[in-house]
C-alpha cells in the first residue's frame, strides 16, 4: 500500500528472537495513523491484568500514516504500552526525525517485548537488526549516552531513556535528538523495567506515494498560507511561550499547584520578555516551516547546554507559575535536567507544585518545600531521578 512500508518488527528481548512481518493492508485502512495500528496491536495481544513492568507487557513504537513522505509537518511518532502510571493504555507522542528513519528503513511499527536480564540496546539499519550491549551506557545521562552511540555505530536516530527510565521512575521519559521528549504516561519507566536503554535507527528507503507531484504541490501551498498568516508568525517569533500570557490574562495560568489562575510578576513569563532573558535561536521539526521550538544555552546565571533544547509552554507552565517560580533561567535550568535524566517535565512539575503545598498545609515531608525557591526546585528534580 503506498505511503506504508507493509512490515512491522518484532524483537523479544527475553529470547533474543527478532523477526519481521506483514502487515494486512486492511489494517491500514481500519486503524488509522501510527496510534491506530498501535491500538491494534496491544489491544489484541496484550493480556488483562499484566504488570506494566512485567515481560508481559509490549511497547509499540509507530510514526505517524504520512511520516516520510514530502506532506506538512509529517513528522511524529507514538510510543504505546500499558502505562505504569495509570495502568491502563499509555502513550507518548514525540516530533523529529527518529520516525521517518524508521519508516525509511523499512518498517511501520515496532513491537518490543519480554524483558532483557542486562541492558541492552537495539540497532536497526535497514535489513539488518541486533540486540546488542548496553552495559557501559547503563546509568549514563540522555546527553552522554547519545554521543557514545553515535561514536560506536556512526550517526544515527537515537530513542533513548536517562537515568530515571533506569531507576523506574514512573513518568520517566524517553528523548529523540535530546529534545524530542516522549513525555507522557511513563513510557520511559517501561523501557527501563525491559533494560532497554535505546533503539538507534539508519534507514535508507524511500516512501512511494501514489501522487507525488500533486502532494509537493499542496505542501508548497500550504506554505504559502502558513506564512500568509500573521499567527504562524507569531508562533516562529515566540514559540509557544505565547501561550502564557492570554492565560494569565484569562486568570487561567497553572499556577501555585492549581490553586490559583494569576501569577505575581507574570511579566517575567510573557513571551518577550522570556525571548530576552534565555532565548539563543529557534529551530523546526522535519517538513514543518514554522521553527517554533526553542534552543537555549547559557553561561549565567545558570550554565544550561543547548543540545538538550528549550523549554515549551507546558514546561513553562509546569516548572514555573505552578511552582510559584517566574524566573526564566530556573525554568530553562530545570528543563534542561529533565531532558538529561529522561524526566516528563509536566509529571516532574505537578509532583513538586503538590509537595510544595503540603509542606505550605503543614504536611512535614521531611525538610521545608517553600514555593518558587531555585534550589528546592532543582535538587528535587535530581532527587526524583535517582530516587
Amino acid at each position: 500500500m503506498l505511503g506504508f512500508a507493509g512490515k512491522l518488527l518484532r524483537v523479544n528481548l527475553s529470547t533474543g528472537e527478532i523477526s519481521q512481518e506483514t502487515i494486512a493492508e486492511d489494517i491500514f485502512k481500519k486503524f488509522l495513523g501510527g496510534r491506530g495500528i498501535a491500538a491494534q496491536i496491544l489491544y489484541t495481544e496484550l493480556k488483562p491484568k499484566i504488570d506494566p513492568l512485567g515481560s508481559e507487557n509490549k511497547i509499540v513504537i509507530a510514526p505517524g500514516a504520512l511520516v516520510g513522505t514530502p506532506a506538512l509537518a509529517a513528522n511524529r511518532t507514538l510510543l504505546a504500552s500499558k502505562s505504569p502510571l495509570t495502568g491502563i493504555w499509555g502513550d507518548a507522542v514525540f516530533g523529529g526525525g527518529f520516525g521517518i528513519e524508521l519508516k525509511k528503513a523499512g518498517y511501520d511499527a515496532v513491537i518490543i517485548e519480554g524483558k532483557s536480564s542486562r541492558p541492552v540496546y537495539l540497532y536497526i539499519s535497514n535489513e539488518r537488526v541486533e540486540i546488542k550491549e548496553a552495559g557501559h551506557l547503563w546509568g549514563q545521562e540522555t546527553g552522554p549516552a547519545q554521543e557514545a552511540l553515535n561514536e560506536e555505530i556512526g550517526p544515527a536516530k537515537i530513542l533513548l531513556i536517562g537515568p530515571a527510565g533506569e531507576k523506574l521512575v514512573k513518568y520517566a521519559s524517553a528523548l529523540s535528538e535530546l529534545h524530542f521528549s516522549a513525555g507522557r504516561s511513563g513510557m520511559g519507566c517501561v523501557m527501563g523495567a525491559k533494560k532497554l536503554k535505546a533503539i538507534a535507527v539508519k534507514g535508507r528507503g524511500k516512501i512511494a506515494v501514489a501522487n507525488r507531484a500533486e502532494l509537493l504541490s499542496l505542501t508548497k501551498q500550504l506554505i504559502r498560507e502558513i506564512k500568509e498568516n500573521p499567527s504562524c508568525g507569531t508562533l516562529t517569533r515566540y514559540g509557544t511561550w505565547n501561550n502564557l500570557t492570554p492565560l494569565q490574562n484569562f486568570g487561567i495560568l497553572p499556577t501555585k499547584n492549581f490553586q490559583q489562575g494569576i501569577i505575581e510578576g507574570g511579566e517575567r513569563l510573557e513571551s518577550e520578555a522570556f525571548n530576552k532573558a534565555i532565548l539563543t535561536k529557534r529551530y523546526t521539526c522535519p517538513n514543518c516551516p514554522i521553527f517554533c521550538r526553542p534552543i537555549v544555552e547559557m553561561e549565567s546565571p545558570l550554565k544550561v547546554s543547548g543540545i538538550y533544547g528549550g523549554p515549551q509552554y507546558e514546561t513553562v507552565a509546569a516548572l514555573g507559575s505552578l511552582l510559584l517560580n517566574t524566573d526564566p533561567s530556573v525554568i530553562a535550568k530545570a528543563h534542561e535536567l529533565c531532558n538529561r535524566y529522561g524526566l516528563d517535565t509536566m509529571s516532574t512539575g505537578a509532583c513538586i507544585a503538590w509537595a510544595m503545598e503540603c509542606w505550605e498545609r503543614g504536611i512535614n515531608l521531611g525538610r521545608p518545600l517553600p514555593w518558587g525557591d531555585k534550589d528546592t526546585i532543582l535538587n528535587l528534580i535530581t532527587e526524583i531521578a535517582f530516587r
